[in-house]
């Protein structure tokens, strides 16, 4: 229910007046509640979206810094989560940035190809992920919690699959994670 509060925050926010200038807090919003996502988590849903809720700021070289989405990035990779909790919440990052951009998922094919246009090198200058997460590599890879780059696979132009290497940090094995599974 949270992560659905956090969906239609987002959404509320983009559907504001654009006239308003990117630091002035819109007044009178409300949520949809008729807004669905299959995502949820239960390490997003802690966020309280209606007390972060706030319009998009511009950062360093007029690039738009989508809150709600920096603020589950920062979720990633905590203590208290799992691997599947930091998938869920990469994918939630990866809807936010989405609904900002028309439907569209963020250009590439590449783990630092969509973590280039999630941190704010696309047409819109939309950033949904932080420059400088902890998470993050220097070759801009979005890393695991073991360390390894997460495996990006664009299905179409709205879906994109992601994969854990796990523990063993090798790719297809049997103790590799993605969204939904059980078990492991």
């Amino acid at each position: 229910m949270a992560a659905l509060m956090l969906v239609a925050a987002v959404i509320t926010f983009f559907s504001i007046d654009r006239s308003r200038t990117a630091s002035t807090p819109p007044s009178g919003t409300s949520q949809s509640s008729g807004v669905s996502t299959r995502v949820s988590t239960p390490r997003a849903a802690r966020i309280n979206t209606q007390e972060n809720s706030r319009p998009a700021v511009r950062g360093d070289a007029g690039i738009v810094i989508l809150p709600n989405a920096g603020m589950l990035a920062g979720r990633l990779n905590a203590p208290d989560a799992t691997v599947r909790d930091d998938i869920e919440v990469v994918q939630l990052v990866i809807e936010s940035y989405r609904r900002a951009n028309g439907g569209i998922n963020p250009a590439g094919g590449l783990n630092e190809e969509i973590m280039d246009a999630l941190r704010g090198d696309n047409l819109k200058h939309l950033a949904a992920f932080p420059p400088n997460h902890a998470g993050v590599d220097a070759q801009g890879r979005l890393l695991d919690r073991w360390g390894s780059p997460y495996f990006f696979h664009p299905v179409s132009g709205k879906l994109i699959e992601i994969r854990s290497a796990g523990p063993d940090r090798k790719l297809w094995t049997d103790d590799d994670v993605q969204p939904g599974e059980t078990g492991k």
